[in-house]
C-alpha cells in the first residue's frame, strides 16, 4: 500500500462515517479498515 493509497483509504473510510449524503456501509468500512490493519501488521507504522 503507497501512501496515496493509504490516504484514499482514510479518506473513503471518514466520507463513509461522516458523510451524511452518504449511506453508512459497514461491511465496506470494516473492509477498509481491515486492509490498513493488514498493512500496519505486515510493514509496522510506515506507510
Amino acid at each position: 500500500m503507497t501512501e496515496s493509497d493509504y490516504a484514499r483509504t482514510i479518506e473513503e473510510i471518514d466520507a463513509l462515517v461522516n458523510d451524511p449524503a452518504r449511506r453508512l456501509d459497514a461491511d465496506k468500512v470494516w473492509a477498509l479498515l481491515d486492509e490498513i490493519a493488514r498493512h500496519h501488521a505486515t510493514h509496522g507504522n510506515a506507510i
